[in-house]
């Protein structure tokens, strides 16, 4: 039975191998914002999928994506009972950000894209059970 040669290493090469960071690779930094209303909202523009879009500094805005390092993020206004319903009861109130106190009573929380695209669809159809079924999803 004959020994092989086992290749030897240097220090050197080893501490190179073991204590060398990777170059990170060149990330361009990009962000998109997309906005969101109901359909129908006055200032309101139709994207290639139905749903309708609006400006960033709109009152009506109820959903909207955000797209940076190649990372999509799903936000949709909401408050402590769930998801804003524009055509709800207290629909006045979903346009105005903070109380009589000045205290915020509205914040966009991040969802899934399936609870997302089913907000979505509330807010092109006005079809309410899209907005129960999405809450239900999400809490």
């Amino acid at each position: 039975m004959t020994k092989s040669k086992v290749a030897r290493h240097t220090t050197n090469e080893v501490d190179d191998a073991i204590f060398s960071p990777r170059p990170k690779p060149n990330k361009i930094s990009t962000s998109s914002l997309s906005y969101y209303t109901m359909s129908g909202e006055e200032g309101g523009k139709l994207d290639g999928d139905g749903n309708t879009t609006i400006a960033a500094d709109s009152l009506y805005i109820y959903a909207k994506t955000d797209i940076s390092n190649n990372t999509v993020r799903y936000l949709i206004k909401s408050d402590n009972t769930g998801f804003i319903n524009p055509n709800g009861l207290y629909s006045n109130k979903s346009k105005i950000n903070k109380n009589t106190n000045g205290i915020v009573q509205y914040k966009f929380v991040e969802v899934s894209k399936p609870v997302f695209g089913l907000y979505l669809t509330f807010l092109k159809t006005k079809n309410e059970a899209y907005l129960k079924h999405a809450n239900r999803e999400n809490f």
